[in-house]
């Protein structure tokens, strides 16, 4: 019979190993962090505070956490048990993505899922943070946080004061909150569309009317999708292909919404089946372009993130920090396997066949007992899909 006591004890060893092995890089002003952890027996533990690297690495050679975590504010007394006695100084501006905000995650492979959050966590930096907040790379620092998805940290005097209330207003803005169909109607046709949402939602909607098709019975296919009555459906298309005045010329509506600028709001406001769809084109945009960021960790200025270095407990990857200009050809399943795990190999028991997708490989499972390199016998008894034996 297989002890799962045992199975966990054989990987505390291990994880004993690459702490021992191995230094963490400790972040920026570490005194005045919160320092927290998730032992492999017991509950969270956290209100510690770490003054050097070499303390750090005493504390978790001894510890061995299976979750290490440090703290985003910066305190004068961090080890302090109540929050408010801990007197905050200031907090990085954090952004969590992961694969629980992900539609369709769960019926995706752990490869995927990772392959879908990374393209969240480029459109969260490249479109929202870079562009539209205009903050800079040189302010920013990018972690893989081991398990499933990233971690975007802003380190800049611009956010370090802001209070929970303005953090939330830059999560709603990046996910696409408030956006209505009456509210876009009357301030759109009173402005230009400078950039942000404004624009963005322009060009989705450009784009649909673009490539909608200008035969009523090929075009009902994807006004069947907006509305569910197939006479409203008609009488939309009929609507948008009759003429109407844009200035000196008169053109076909349909023309009108498939370019950019402010006149297809005025087509959109003409009456009820134009407000209908253009607020179904607002819940597509917003899934599309949208960055599905965990709103929680943003707005918390007292949050705990997981520390640069250490090990996940639900995989035994690396929390490995990379450069912005990397990500796009960053893999994970290759990087942030420690260089500790990489040679050897390890025996388990796996109760169900399956495979694993790691360092360029995959790795058939088994049912029953079998020898697999280290990395993958270590991720796989993290993850609970296997027992070390």
């Amino acid at each position: 019979m297989i002890d799962a006591a045992e199975s966990d004890q054989k990987l505390k060893n291990l994880f004993h190993r690459y702490y021992m092995e191995e230094d963490l890089d400790p972040p920026d002003l570490l005194p005045s962090r919160e320092i927290g952890y998730i032992p492999f027996s017991g509950s969270m533990s956290r209100h510690r505070r770490i003054q050097s690297a070499r303390d750090l690495k005493y504390f978790v050679s001894n510890a061995v956490p299976r979750h290490l975590y440090y703290s985003t504010s910066y305190y004068r007394k961090p080890d302090e048990k109540k929050m408010q006695d801990k007197e905050w100084l200031g907090a990085e501006l954090i952004f969590d993505l992961d694969a629980d905000h992900i539609k369709g995650a769960d019926t995706m492979s752990y490869a995927q899922i990772l392959a879908e959050v990374k393209k969240h966590t480029i459109r969260l930096i490249d479109d929202f943070l870079m562009r539209d907040l205009g903050i800079q790379e040189s302010e920013m620092k990018l972690f893989f946080s081991g398990g499933r998805g990233y971690h975007v940290h802003v380190v800049s005097d611009k956010v370090y004061d802001l209070n929970s209330d303005s953090r939330r207003e830059i999560t709603d803005f990046i996910r696409g909150e408030n956006l209505t169909a009456q509210g876009m109607i009357s301030s759109i046709n009173r402005t230009q569309l400078l950039g942000g949402w404004p624009k963005r939602m322009d060009s989705f909607i450009s784009d649909f009317f673009r490539a909608l098709p200008r035969e009523r019975t090929e075009a009902m296919e994807q006004l069947k999708r907006v509305f569910p009555n197939s006479n409203t459906a008609r009488a939309f298309f009929d609507h948008i292909m009759k003429p109407s005045r844009i200035g000196s010329k008169t053109v076909n509506r349909i023309d009108i919404l498939s370019k950019n600028g402010i006149e297809k709001y005025r087509i959109f406001g003409e009456d009820e089946r134009g407000i209908a769809m253009l607020g179904w084109l607002i819940e597509q945009a917003r899934e599309n372009m949208s960055a599905e960021i965990d709103d929680p960790v943003t707005t918390d200025v007292h949050r705990l993130i997981r520390f640069p270095g250490s090990l996940h407990g639900k995989t035994g990857l690396k929390v490995l920090g990379l450069k912005i200009s990397d990500l796009p050809s960053f893999d994970p399943l290759i990087s942030a396997i420690p260089e500790t795990f990489r040679n050897g190999t390890a025996k388990i028991y796996s109760e169900k066949e399956g495979t694993l997708d790691i360092n360029g490989q995959t790795i058939h499972i088994a049912e029953g007992e079998q020898e697999v390199p280290l990395y993958a016998a270590i991720f796989l008894s993290a993850s609970r899909r296997a027992y070390l034996i």
